[in-house]
């Protein structure tokens, strides 16, 4: 004879399992961009006094030129990956860099701004990042009923195809 068990039918049925509110996709509420804009402003000064610098070779002028670029397009509100890559690149500054012509102080006044840039370089990416992600993560699906979201995320690589044939849309 089989043992029996103990449990009953009713508990042996799966029960409902609740979906959890935080695993519904929603969008985040937008985060501020009042702390990365003073946090980007300072970093484009930086840069701007780094590829100034008199005696610095062509090549770091060059970078800190390019930098400025991308720190431009964070105080534009353009937000894309290859702007959060470019600011993930730190600025580096070796002994060669910096013209023989320049004394003791002034090349440590110069690895300081450099220090102090790549100090604000971290902290705009990590800024940064989060409305990068608000801004390229998808509207609620109620929002694509406003005839003015639905074109716009169209266009982007998360857009919702229609995949019925072109004669039945």
């Amino acid at each position: 004879m089989a043992p029996t068990s103990s449990k009953t039918s009713a508990t042996r049925k799966r029960k409902f399992e609740a979906v959890p509110s935080d695993s519904v996709a929603k969008r985040q509420k937008k985060p501020d961009r009042d702390d990365l804009v003073a946090k980007a402003k300072r970093l484009l000064e930086l840069l701007n006094l780094i590829a100034d610098t008199p005696g610095l070779s062509q090549k770091d002028s060059h970078f800190a030129r390019f930098m400025i670029f991308h720190a431009q397009s964070v105080l534009s509100e353009e937000y894309s990956n290859t702007v959060l890559d470019s600011l993930q690149t730190p600025l580096q500054l070796s002994d060669d860099s910096l013209d023989t012509s320049l004394n003791a102080v002034e090349r440590g006044e110069v690895k300081c701004v450099f220090d102090r840039a790549n100090e604000l370089l971290q902290e705009v990416v990590l800024l940064y990042a989060p409305l990068l992600q608000y801004y390229n993560s998808p509207p609620p699906p109620s929002d694509y009923a406003v005839r003015s979201v639905w074109p716009i995320w169209q266009e982007k690589d998360a857009a919702i195809k229609c995949l019925r044939p072109t004669h039945q849309q």
